[in-house]
């Protein structure tokens, strides 16, 4: 396997010599997991728009839908639940990324994914 000089150049000292730093290997950086942390970045990135889509898709629908007329505490009851109908993809993403912040990349897309089906905007695609 051919040297880089670049890489020559992160080492120094004698092999003997308790200070000697040898340059990066080419399995150092495959074993680094950059291509699947990037992977992981895209999926990030894609969740985020669709949980911001799903986000404005909670908001017309509870526009769309009047509030049924019954009381003062239906009236409340029901519209506490659009507000977590609108705030649910946030607090999920938020929850995935605090509860898997010490798992593997793939553990998270799935959570990611679990909520990108039960979050839905029903009303809103109905």
């Amino acid at each position: 396997m051919a040297v880089d000089p670049d890489d020559e150049a992160l080492s120094w000292g004698d092999e003997s010599d308790p200070s000697h730093a040898a340059a990066p290997s080419a399995d150092a950086v495959e074993a680094d997991g950059t291509a699947s942390g990037s992977l992981a970045l895209v999926a990030y990135g894609i969740f985020a728009g669709l949980y911001l889509l799903y986000t404005i898709g909670w908001v017309l629908a509870s526009i769309r839908n009047p509030i049924p007329v019954g009381g003062i505490l239906p009236v409340i009851l029901y519209q506490f639940g659009e507000f977590l109908a609108i705030v649910s993809p946030a607090l999920w993403a938020a929850s995935v990324a605090v509860f898997t912040r010490h798992k593997r990349p793939a553990t998270r897309v799935v959570w990611l994914l679990i909520g990108a089906l039960v979050l839905i905007p029903w009303p809103f695609i109905a």
